[in-house]
């Protein structure tokens, strides 16, 4: 019961609509949802290209897969920190915006 309840605190992509609808809740001053959303799609592709490289791990090992595989690596490793950031820079934002107009 735990793994799966993991998985969906782990993952980004699935707690960013909990974090709009809790937003939403506590009546705090509106978020671009759309660029969270982005973040958040860069994300789950980013974590779909390293599940990709995983089911691809046998053919790996063959001189031809090297190149391909560093790149998808590289990319999906790319993606989900550049969509952390996003939905980071974008929370923290709308926080920032809530101190400030409540301070």
């Amino acid at each position: 019961m735990t793994d799966w309840i993991t998985t969906i605190v782990g993952t980004p992509y699935l707690v960013a609509p909990l974090v709009a609808w809790l937003w939403a809740k506590a009546e705090f001053p509106e978020v671009k949802w759309g660029k969270v959303a982005a973040g958040a799609l860069l994300t789950f592709g980013g974590e779909l290209l390293k599940t990709l490289i995983l089911a691809l791990g046998p053919f790996l090992a063959n001189e031809w897969m090297t190149w391909p595989g560093s790149l998808i690596s590289l990319v999906g490793t790319a993606s989900t920190i550049v969509g952390l950031a996003i939905m980071g820079f974008y929370v923290l934002y709308g926080a920032l915006i809530t101190w400030k107009s409540h301070g």
